[in-house]
């Protein structure tokens, strides 16, 4: 519902000015300011303030002339994808839109403290990446540390602790310099054998390919590590800054990582961490998953050299004893695991027949209930449940002639999944609701009228 509010608030001014229906002019189309795809939108948790990022194409020539040292980020450190942003905030009741970092710089990717006091968010308005907040009280805006951040995507994003005292951050490492990231990725891919051994004839004009039997473990191995060459330029710190003690400190060093999630108690953090493509012939990506310690640094690497994706959360169980995540990609059957978050076997709870979890991927993850007895999973057309204890998965609920994109729960019994057929510039758009029973599911259709 806050989605479609604060989206026709930005769009609808264009079209009042519009006296009759005609092609839009390019020019005007360039001033039209957008959401970036994947950086989220967060709800104050007073739910009175909507944050979220809207990008101005028509800024482009300011920053035209800084450059780019490398394929994925700018001088500054900004991800590509996020130049010419600002951060917003609109008033729900009022529908009251206000640009709080009023174009110096680009700035990103805003996420609520836990006490609402607090909003956080990327920004190069001072010549590099650092983490910025602005306090709601007093309307100000203050860097909280020195820290360059280095985030590959726009998908990774500051996380908060539930104190609201610290957030955990991706920076550039100690020993790096944007100018080295650039370096690194503009360097010469290095032949590969089979271009060492090519020799032309002079004065060919036929080239002549022959096919190679099954390379051994050691070449595919030495094969693993040039598809993966560029792995030096990606790599990150993640660290935990205090507000309270203005300190940085570094949990982790020179890891590729774009996601994280802490625990509902704050103390550990779950890390995805890159492994690169398995082979040039899959490009199936390859993950470790990692719990650090928020109180001694400690790690622990519970999963190793699994099949997925960036794009698909981890998602802690609500007592933080066990963590749920899938399996997806070229060379992996998709499945949803269950591995405990002290150690153990990770667990595969749907072994059986099911469809693509297509609904599961893009920031939503499995969904626990509220007492972490079972998982919601989302296909493209129905809901599906996964009893834990019996690894049994069935499907729920199913909506006829409607693709389910987004399947979220504000407190562990009610289920709200978007529609995906009614866009966001319309009037009137569906969501369905699952009340959560024991014994049964009851659905209910809710509109929203103009």
């Amino acid at each position: 519902m806050i989605t479609l509010e604060f989206v026709l608030f930005v769009n609808c001014p264009v079209a009042r000015a519009q006296k009759k229906l005609a092609p839009l002019p390019i020019k005007e189309a360039f001033k039209t300011l957008n959401l970036p795809m994947f950086i989220p939108i967060d709800l104050s948790p007073d739910g009175k303030l909507v944050a979220y990022t809207l990008q101005d194409i028509s800024r482009k020539d300011e920053t035209a002339n800084s450059g780019s040292p490398s394929n994925d980020l700018t001088r500054t450190g900004v991800p590509r994808r996020a130049l010419y942003c600002d951060v917003w905030i609109t008033d729900v009741a009022t529908g009251v839109a206000k640009n709080l970092t009023e174009g110096k710089g680009t700035s990103w990717g805003p996420v609520w403290s836990p006490d609402g006091r607090l909003l956080a968010f990327y920004s190069d308005r001072n010549g590099v990446q650092s983490l910025w907040v602005w306090e709601r009280a007093s309307g100000t805006l203050r860097k909280v540390s020195d820290a360059i951040v280095r985030v590959r995507t726009e998908v990774s994003i500051a996380r908060w602790t539930p104190d609201s005292k610290k957030l955990v951050i991706n920076i550039l490492p100690e020993d790096m310099t944007l100018a080295d990231v650039a370096s690194f990725i503009k360097r010469p891919a290095p032949e590969s054998d089979a271009q060492k051994e090519f020799v032309k004839e002079p004065g060919s004009t036929v080239m002549l390919y022959t096919a190679r039997g099954a390379n051994s473990k050691l070449e595919q191995e030495h094969e693993r590590v040039r598809q993966n060459r560029n792995h030096p330029a990606l790599v990150t710190d993640l660290a935990l800054v205090d507000l309270i003690t203005n300190e940085t400190k570094r949990l982790a060093r020179r890891i590729i990582t774009d996601n994280w999630w802490l625990s509902p108690d704050g103390q550990n953090l779950a890390v995805l961490v890159s492994k690169g493509r398995q082979s040039q012939q899959t490009l199936q990506a390859l993950w470790d998953l990692t719990v650090i310690s928020l109180v001694d640094g400690r790690s622990k690497t519970l999963v190793s050299d699994f099949g997925s994706d960036t794009l698909i959360p981890i998602s802690w169980s609500p007592n933080g004893k066990q963590l749920a995540y899938m399996t997806a990609g070229p060379n992996v059957r998709n499945d949803c695991w269950v591995v405990p978050a002290s150690g153990g076997e990770p667990r595969n709870i749907t072994p059986g027949e099911h469809p693509r979890f297509d609904g599961t991927f893009l920031y939503c993850g499995p969904l626990w209930d509220a007492a972490g007895n079972y998982l919601y999973l989302l296909s493209k057309s129905s809901v599906w449940r996964v009893t834990g204890a019996k690894d049994e998965a069935a499907e729920i609920a199913t909506i006829p002639k409607r693709s389910l994109r987004e399947i979220v729960s504000p407190d562990g019994r009610t289920i709200w999944s978007l529609n995906g057929k009614e866009n966001f510039f319309q009037q009137y758009q569906l969501r369905t609701r699952v009340t959560l029973r024991s014994s049964a599911i009851s659905m209910e259709l809710l509109s929203r009228q103009p």
